[in-house]
């Protein structure tokens, strides 16, 4: 079967479209009004890139293949990232959460991201980092992080 190579959709809508191939290894819904894609992704078992920036999602979406590789979230509503919500995407190298509300990324969340390569979390609310970022990490951008002058932030 012939494998798509990119796929974009951007015309608001709210959920994805059942006519996106199965095969299809980059994957872009940004600018959307997409609130919730748990586990409408997971039988994308060739998606290796997945653009889900500017839109609504409120938490780090459940159920998003393994195969991902790049996976950007920039612009939505995410307030925290849970310890299990990266467990299924050891082959992520490259993560985006730029401009979105994280306050907080538990422990172990990025445990088991062997291959992060690039982590982008400027733009948010934290006052911390998490402790024992993967040794891969080539890339950190944190700018504007400190989100209370009075808390510093430490790597």
């Amino acid at each position: 079967m012939k494998s798509f190579l990119a796929f974009h959709i951007s015309c608001v809508i709210l959920s994805l479209p059942r006519s996106v191939p199965l095969n299809t290894s980059a994957l872009s819904v940004a600018r959307n009004q997409l609130c919730n894609v748990d586990h409408l992704l997971q039988p994308f078992s060739s998606l290796q890139e997945l653009s889900l920036s500017h839109n609504l999602l409120a938490r780090f979406p459940r159920g998003l293949p393994s195969s991902l590789e790049s996976l950007l979230l920039q612009e939505n509503r995410l307030t925290y990232i849970t310890s299990g919500a990266l467990r299924q995407l050891g082959n992520l190298t490259h993560l985006d959460l730029e401009d979105n509300y994280i306050r907080a990324i538990q422990p172990g969340a990025l445990q088991g991201l062997t291959k992060l390569q690039v982590l982008t979390l400027k733009g948010n609310k934290l006052t911390s980092l998490p402790l024992n970022l993967p040794p891969s990490l080539t890339h950190l951008d944190l700018s504007l992080l400190i989100y209370d002058a009075s808390y510093l932030c430490s790597v």
